[in-house]
């Protein structure tokens, strides 16, 4: 009788270990993909995501601001990208904000980075679409310094 009492206890104690950490997963998982917090969607449009996933990160002055919600192709030269940015920083972003594509790390995941805009514009509201550059590539700047070394020899 004593064993089977201490088998239920065990196995009360390891049911509420798995609930407290299914728990943890979800805050933590929802809290990265900005679940909990207010936000707000904006958009833009790029000829080419270079890698871009849905659910990577999106930074203003070096600081994750929200993540990638969805993409899709619009034509054969654009890609449309809608952006979930926390509400707390909108005011930093402005109407005039240039967005582009980066890479964090030398070899890392891909990245939106929203440029600042100019002070005296207003800021963006939902449903806004950012102006967007194309990023230049580390292939295009080895071609670049391969047809340099060719020109100087």
């Amino acid at each position: 009788m004593q064993n089977k009492t201490t088998e239920r206890i065990k196995l009360g104690i390891f049911i509420a270990l798995a609930i407290v950490l299914l728990i943890v997963a979800i805050y933590i998982i929802g809290r990265k993909q900005n679940l909990f917090k207010p936000t707000i969607k904006i958009s833009t449009v790029f000829e080419n995501v270079k890698g871009l996933r849905i659910g990577d990160n999106v930074r203003y002055s070096g600081i994750d601001i929200g993540n990638v919600l969805n993409m899709n192709i619009l034509s054969d030269t654009s890609v449309y990208v809608e952006l979930s940015i926390e509400k707390s920083v909108i005011r930093f972003i402005k109407k005039n904000s240039v967005a582009t594509i980066g890479t964090e790390g030398l070899m890392g995941n891909k990245i939106v980075l929203i440029l600042p805009g100019t002070p005296d514009k207003p800021h963006v509201e939902t449903g806004d679409n950012l102006v967007s550059i194309e990023p230049i590539e580390i292939d295009d700047i080895m071609k670049e310094i391969k047809a340099s070394s060719e020109k100087i020899s």
